[in-house]
This record gives structure tokens, C-alpha cells and sequence, in this order.
């Protein structure tokens, strides 16, 4: 089952941005990849949302690769909803209670 629309909600897109701006300021290039990594995963949860784990009861995330960080998404009959973008390094068990 593939999606046309993907929505960013929560506080994802502020997560996704300030993560960026990090990173692009350790290195543009390093910036520019983390960029890119973002919508490859986009993409693919758009062409398989159901193809990643469960993280929470609905919620499901996928890893970017050589980044530590997870997208966190649900989704429905026909949209894909980003709620959070989180460090694997953060506690996100008392993050998901909160969502």
C-alpha cells in the first residue's frame, strides 16, 4: 500500500529542523546527508508504512541509517502522520506516554 500524503505534526517538524541545523553546523556535507536520509526515509514509509516495528502500541518508527535518530509515525486508511523525530539516545518511553 503506498500514500500520497505524509503529514509532519507534533513537534516533529521543530525536531527535524533544529537536528539539521546541528548537524549542517558540525558540516555542511554531514547537514546535506542527514537531509537526505530524511526523505529517502519519507519515502519509504510512504511506500510501506506497515513495513517497520511497532514502538508503541500504533506508533511505528524507522532508523536512519549512520544517524541516531528515529522517525516515530501512525497512519490511517490514506495518510502517514510524522509525530516525532527523536535521538536514540533520549528516553523515549516517557516521551511516548506523552503523546
Amino acid at each position: 500500500m503506498s500514500y500520497k500524503k505524509l503529514v509532519i505534526k507534533s513537534t516533529a517538524p521543530i525536531e527535524i529542523e533544529n537536528v539539521v541545523v546541528l548537524n549542517t553546523e558540525i558540516s555542511k556535507t554531514l547537514g546535506q546527508r542527514l537531509e537526505k536520509k530524511l526523505r529517502n526515509s519519507f519515502l519509504k514509509i510512504a511506500e510501506n508504512p506497515e513495513g517497520f516495528q511497532f514502538r508503541h502500541k500504533m506508533i511505528r518508527i524507522i532508523w536512519l541509517k549512520k544517524f541516531p535518530y528515529g522517525i516515530y509515525y501512525l497512519f490511517d486508511s490514506d495518510e502517514v502522520y510524522i509525530i516525532a523525530f527523536w535521538s536514540t539516545r533520549a528516553d523515549i518511553d516517557s516521551k511516548i506516554t506523552h503523546l
